[in-house]
Order: structure tokens, then C-alpha cells, then sequence
């Protein structure tokens, strides 16, 4: 009796398990998509790819960003040590003048390597046999600065 009762235990054990051990195997099999069906791995590493591009292009601005504040900064301490109220003027018009012309030229940058980070993943989207319909387009306005 105890056998039976002991096999009958193990056997409950084991049809619990297993099926949780099949779903769990980390075979390197990759199930292919139906034909004309988007291609999930390609689109992720699209993405991937899309994002850190944006990324980098922000560090870059935001590096540029900071160098032209701190300019900024020097620049106008300097002008206020100008006793000459003309002088004075014209030094603190040219280090906001210099300040703008910087950030603009950051900022357009900015947007051109953004630009280009989309415009590749637009490609690649279409490899990986995407409509558009799904990631698409709907973020790219999301990452102006």
C-alpha cells in the first residue's frame, strides 16, 4: 500500500513538473513567422538600435548644452567686471548672442542625428516586414529637446 501510495505522489510530482520544465528550455530555436507576418526580433533590435542612437544624440547636446552655459557664464562674469558702461553692454549682448548661436547649433544637430536615428529605423522596419502600423511613426516628435 505504501508503494502505491508513494508512486502515486511521485507520478502527480512529475506531471506537474515536467510540463513546467518544457515551457522553461532554453533552446536555441527560433520559431520562424508566417510568411508576410513582422518579423518581433528584427523590430526589437530596430528599436534597440533606434533608441540608443537617440540617446547618444542627447548626450552630445547635452554636453554641448552645458559647455555653452558655462561660456555663458565666464563670459558675462567678465563683462560685469567692465567699468565702461558701453563696453559693458556690448561684452554681455555678445556672450548671450554667442550663448543662443551655440545652442541653436547644438540643437540642430541634435535633431539631424535624431533624424537620422528614425529614418534608419523606418528602413529597417520595412526588412522586418512592418506595416508601420505599430511602432511607427508616433514617437519620433517625442524626443525634441
Amino acid at each position: 500500500m505504501k508503494k502505491v501510495i508513494l508512486s502515486t505522489i511521485i507520478s502527480l510530482i512529475a506531471f506537474q513538473i515536467l510540463p513546467v520544465l518544457a515551457q522553461n528550455s532554453t533552446s536555441s530555436h527560433v520559431k520562424k513567422d508566417k510568411k508576410g507576418e513582422v518579423n518581433l526580433v528584427c523590430m526589437q533590435n530596430a528599436v534597440v538600435k533606434r533608441d540608443n542612437a537617440v540617446i547618444s544624440a542627447i548626450d552630445i547636446y547635452a554636453g554641448a548644452a552645458r559647455k555653452s552655459i558655462e561660456t555663458r557664464r565666464d563670459a558675462l562674469k567678465t563683462a560685469w567686471t567692465i567699468a565702461d558702461k558701453h563696453e559693458r553692454k556690448e561684452a554681455l549682448r555678445t556672450a548671450w548672442e554667442n550663448d543662443k548661436n551655440t545652442r541653436n547649433t547644438a540643437r540642430r544637430a541634435f535633431k539631424k542625428s535624431k533624424n537620422g536615428a528614425w529614418e534608419t529605423f523606418r528602413t529597417e522596419r520595412k526588412v522586418c516586414k512592418d506595416k508601420g502600423d505599430s511602432d511607427g511613426d508616433r514617437g519620433s516628435s517625442h524626443d525634441d529637446l
